[in-house]
């Protein structure tokens, strides 16, 4: 039962916001204008992504994300009736920001998988998708299934060894932080396996735990947001502003 709990609890972190200070009043939330409010001190600078920067050259870019439900878009095209995610507003970004690149998106989708079906389902994803980048959001299922750490670390590190091996690059994301994840499972060592796992290996990653917590504990983010309209609006700006990022950072790595 409390299994249950926690990974329903982790499905619903995407959908747990309420903007507030972060646009001016009558501007909309997450607007481009607005710069996304982030700690002193943070950065998200992924070394020179060579396989990004080779496909940009041929224009034509495959981007696969972990996590979520089977998504195929087709190249600068977003899923209809999609619900609020980081992949498709990256996707739409990526476009907007490289018009002559051709850029397709696959959501590859093994979460939830145990650790041996994740390493053969990543396996047939690289082979069927070819991807030039591979984004994965790691440790909340862990961390909802209480995995033990040192497994954890080892998938980490094989996924790490298997992108690379495709040919491909990887950027790591650290889990979700919401008030109520924090309360019923215990985040900040699956935070820190991603994050010792990516600086061990070279590999970029974006430390989305530390911005959702900063976003919460600040109030620019109502994260314990009850009404549905208010979760989903917000959603979305959790979600652009996460790909804003991450296409600010790919962007600067290979120019």
């Amino acid at each position: 039962m409390r299994r249950r709990v926690l990974l329903a609890a982790l499905a619903a972190a995407g959908h747990l916001a309420a903007a507030r200070a972060a646009s001016p009043p009558g501007s909309p939330s997450g607007s481009s204008s607005v710069p996304v409010p982030v700690p002193d001190g943070f950065a998200f600078a992924p070394e020179p992504l060579d396989a990004v920067r080779a496909a940009v050259g041929r224009r034509s870019l495959s981007l696969m994300t972990i996590g979520g439900r089977d998504i195929v878009h087709e190249a600068g095209a977003a899923a209809p009736n999609a619900p609020p995610a980081y992949p498709s507003a990256l996707l739409a970004r990526l476009s907007a920001a490289l018009p002559a690149v051709s850029v397709g998106l696959n959501v590859l989708a093994i979460a939830r998988s145990e650790i041996p079906e994740f390493e053969q389902q990543l396996a047939r994803g690289l082979s069927r998708f070819h991807p030039d980048l591979v984004i994965w959001g790691a440790g909340g299922t862990a961390a909802a299934r209480g995995d033990d750490l040192a497994s954890f670390h080892a998938q980490l590190s094989s996924a790490i060894q298997a992108v690379g091996g495709a040919g491909a690059n990887l950027i790591l994301l650290t889990p979700q932080y919401a008030p109520m994840l924090a309360r019923l499972m215990n985040l900040p060592p699956y935070r820190s396996a991603v994050l010792q796992e990516a600086e061990d290996a070279n590999i970029p990653v974006l430390d989305r735990y530390e911005l959702m917590r900063f976003w919460s504990e600040n109030h620019v983010l109502d994260l314990d947001a009850a009404k549905p309209d208010e979760q989903m609006a917000v959603a979305r700006t959790v979600h652009d502003w996460v790909a804003r990022l991450l296409t600010e950072g790919i962007l600067r790595a290979i120019t």
